[in-house]
């Protein structure tokens, strides 16, 4: 048994010194920053490897909510105080949001979707054709068009309609898609897939012509209907992050130098949170709509314990939140950078 393979049968949870992700090896982002199999889950300020986290987020802003996802429940917080709203104690394998104040969770037994708006249950929906318990890991929502990756080679396309599923088409992906969950959807229909220096397009099933950027792109995050977030590797290293149009060539609208780990945006377009580590420690830095920095906050130097490399940012109007998985939630308003109480 190798390291990479004890770390796997250890982490039960996700973030921690000792924890990965909660993927199997097989559906691992495997270039992530080019980092061996076998080198360590956590970043200091004296060794920070060009490491990320690029699986599926589990929290997103859901209006003026968070929803967190956690092995048992699904838990809704205010998103200003952090303060509980409610939780469903059901598992569920993902979710991913659904315009400005909805999400879409999918649970394996049944294999179905069940929408929320805010805090609120919605209609349940089964998957046509029902799937495994390796399929779903990656959900996305683009206007009325949902997918599902399914059997790690392809992604399942439903039309959403009238709160049923119907089947759309398959989206066959190759050796630079199957691994990454960083594909978005936009509200205009549009899914965005990073592929080495491509950005994939497709509507439904059908594919558009790519863009291309000067960069390999790792992370990615919505910035409205005509930009859009990503990461970029030089070198081994995920070393900024652009704001560019969704235009041939992905022009630059503003870059920052920042070691980038994790990623998240307002889907409104209104910002973006990088999760950095350089050589004074670890930061969240938040940057405007036009892509200039206007806030960074330091962490703590104790929140390294959790294994920063694994860990979440996501981000609302008012509040920028660190899910640390097994060890709870962190939170600083995005006006003053004041910390809110810990969950």
């Amino acid at each position: 048994m190798n390291r990479r393979e004890f770390l796997v049968t250890l982490a039960s949870v996700g973030c921690g010194a000792k924890a990965l992700p909660d993927r199997t090896p097989r559906q691992a982002f495997r270039d992530a920053g080019s980092v061996a199999e076998d080198a360590p889950v956590t970043a200091s300020a004296d060794d920070f490897q060009p490491q990320a986290q690029v699986h599926a987020s589990p929290i997103v802003a859901v209006g003026s909510l968070f929803a967190r996802r956690t092995e048992s429940e699904l838990a809704f917080l205010d998103s200003t105080t952090l303060k509980p709203v409610q939780a469903v104690p059901t598992t569920y394998g993902s979710m991913c949001g659904s315009g400005a104040s909805s999400i879409l969770a999918l649970t394996h037994k049944p294999c179905e979707v069940q929408s929320f708006v805010g805090a609120s249950a919605g209609a349940k929906m089964l998957v046509p054709g029902g799937c495994t318990s390796q399929d779903g890991a990656v959900i996305v929502a683009a206007g009325s068009s949902l997918y599902l990756s399914a059997s790690g080679d392809t992604l399942a396309v439903y039309q959403l309609a009238r709160d049923q599923l119907t089947e759309d088409g398959t989206i066959h992906l190759d050796d630079r898609t199957r691994d990454t969950f960083q594909m978005i959807g936009l509200a205009d229909g549009r899914l965005l897939i990073p592929a080495g220096k491509e950005l994939r397009v497709y509507r439904g099933a059908a594919a558009g012509e790519p863009f291309r950027a000067p960069s390999r792109i790792v992370h990615l995050a919505a910035a409205g209907a005509s930009r859009v977030w990503y990461s970029a590797r030089n070198d081994g290293a995920i070393d900024r992050v652009v704001l560019a149009r969704l235009e041939p060539g992905l022009p630059e609208v503003a870059t920052l130098a920042t070691r980038v780990v994790h990623l998240a945006s307002v889907t409104d377009g209104s910002g973006a949170a990088v999760l950095s580590v350089d050589a004074t420690g670890w930061s969240i830095i938040l940057l405007d709509a036009t892509g200039r920095e206007h806030r960074r906050i330091r962490l703590p130097p104790a929140l390294a314990q959790y294994g920063l490399a694994s860990c979440f940012v996501a981000l609302s109007a008012t509040t920028v939140v660190l899910d640390v998985r097994g060890h709870g939630l962190f939170g600083w308003n995005v006006a003053t950078g004041a910390t809110i109480s810990a969950t």
